[in-house]
């Protein structure tokens, strides 16, 4: 057969297109018009396959917003736990912010979660929430003395979320895990908070400009580099705060930190808040508790995901749940480190 016509012959995409030659060049040489014919019958039946199918997912997106936004449904299992213990864990937050007289909110898919269903979004299994970079930096070390005061850093572990730069692992923004452990000597991730910095910014900047998210990805980088290179904190906050021209000082305009969830190579697109939407902060019912948030979260929530309230066609979910499932005693596990966090939380 020869080493060409063998890998020819394990590409799906030449298969295809030889088929598609036998199929309709060769018997038809002498007669273009047919093949032509023949070709658009076949783009139209894949073109109607397709509508059909953009049908189908249609209804079936329609009906999860019937059950999603228009039924009460409850979490049970392990997701219910989970949801327990990011409760809880909010609540801790919560009792050190109002302690330290500190600021923070409930953020992206939480902040959704909180407005749309009043509490989680039915299949998430993490929280988010957001901080000026002025509080952030004062929680970042005040959490770390919390945690080793109430005797929870066992249970309580705080890093920061970690990213691949020159094929070393570095840290950026926040992470607050609860983990235990369980029978089988694993030391699984419980509960979370991922905690987003948020900074002040001078002059508005034009954020669509293909020239401005290349200087706002270039500082991201630069910042990465000199974590790297464990430069100082205040060193390497001040030459971001310099390249994009930020302050800790109150502006019109507020610009996600460039360690956070927006911005070049992240989740979210880059994003511009306004300080008069942002606050001052209000309050919402998260399950049995009250959580503050953005004051104009519409236009928060709108500024993130466009129309919030429907159910998306894709949905975005984490694999916490898949990971403890199948694990004896989650229960008593879950069950204990409540306790623990409940009590702590009733000191405040």
């Amino acid at each position: 057969m020869g080493i060409k016509n063998y890998f020819l012959n394990k590409s799906n995409s030449y298969r295809f297109y030889k088929e598609q030659y036998e199929k309709y060049i060769l018997p038809n040489k002498n007669n273009k018009n047919q093949v032509s014919n023949d070709l658009k019958k076949e783009i139209q039946q894949l073109r109607d396959e397709m509508e059909l199918q953009k049908k189908y997912m249609d209804s079936t997106n329609d009906l999860f917003n019937v059950l999603f936004l228009d039924y009460k449904h409850e979490s049970i299992g392990i997701l219910k736990n989970i949801h327990l213990l990011c409760t809880e864990l909010l609540e801790f937050v919560n009792n050190i912010c109002k302690a330290n007289d500190l600021n923070w909110w409930l953020d992206y898919g939480t902040l959704l979660g909180g407005i749309r269903h009043n509490y989680f979004i039915p299949w998430d299994d993490d929280t988010d929430i957001g901080m000026m970079r002025e509080d952030y930096l004062k929680f970042d070390k005040i959490i770390h003395e919390e945690v080793k005061k109430h005797k929870i850093d066992d249970i309580i572990k705080l890093q920061y979320k970690q990213r691949k730069f020159k094929g070393e692992i570095i840290g950026s923004f926040l992470l607050i895990f609860l983990r235990d452990y369980l029978p089988n000597g694993d030391y699984p991730i419980l509960a979370g908070i991922d905690v987003f910095p948020y900074d002040y910014i001078k002059t508005k900047p034009d954020i669509t400009s293909e020239e401005y998210q290349r200087h706002y990805f270039l500082t991201k980088k630069e910042l990465f580099q000199n974590i790297y290179d464990e430069m100082d904190e205040d060193k390497r906050l001040k030459i971001v705060y310099d390249k994009l021209d930020l302050t800790f000082d109150r502006q019109k305009y507020i610009l996600p930190g460039v360690e956070g969830a927006c911005g070049p190579y992240n989740l979210y697109d880059l994003m511009l808040l306004e300080d008069d939407k942002l606050f001052p902060l209000k309050e919402t019912k998260f399950g049995d508790k009250v959580f503050p948030v953005p004051h104009d979260y519409d236009h928060h929530l709108k500024t993130i995901y466009g129309d919030y309230m429907s159910v998306p066609k894709t949905v975005h979910a984490h694999s916490r749940v898949n990971k403890l499932r199948y694990n004896i005693n989650n229960d008593e596990i879950f069950e204990r480190s409540l306790k623990r966090l409940k009590e702590v939380n009733e000191t405040y």
